[in-house]
């Protein structure tokens, strides 16, 4: 479900950030649906025999050229709680911050 570019690491406890370069929002949001209806007709089986349904909520947050990644982290991340409490296979996206953009001096 992911391009050779695309980038895929742990987080932390159950999170996972997924870089998706020169993809936008509406690529973001596809990806974030295919990888839940993927997960949800797939059953994760352990060596016991026992069965988990696996469940993604997904937070979406675009970069800007005056973003850290860590501000792009931490919208990514409030995104991401926002899905949760909405519901388990869902997806938010982060508003843009246009506020804390630090102005590029040159």
């Amino acid at each position: 479900h992911l391009r050779s570019m695309d980038a895929l690491s742990r987080f932390g406890g159950d999170e996972f950030m997924l870089l998706l370069p020169h993809a936008s929002i509406v690529d973001a949001e596809r990806i974030c649906t295919r990888l839940r209806n993927s997960l949800r007709r797939t059953p994760l089986r352990l060596e016991d025999g026992t069965t988990l349904m696996i469940s993604v909520s997904c937070g979406i947050a675009a970069a800007d050229s005056f973003e850290t990644f860590s501000d792009l982290s931490k919208r990514a991340d409030a995104a991401l709680y926002d899905a949760k409490y909405a519901g388990r296979g869902t997806h938010r996206t982060a508003p843009e911050d246009r506020a804390q953009r630090r102005v590029r001096v040159g």
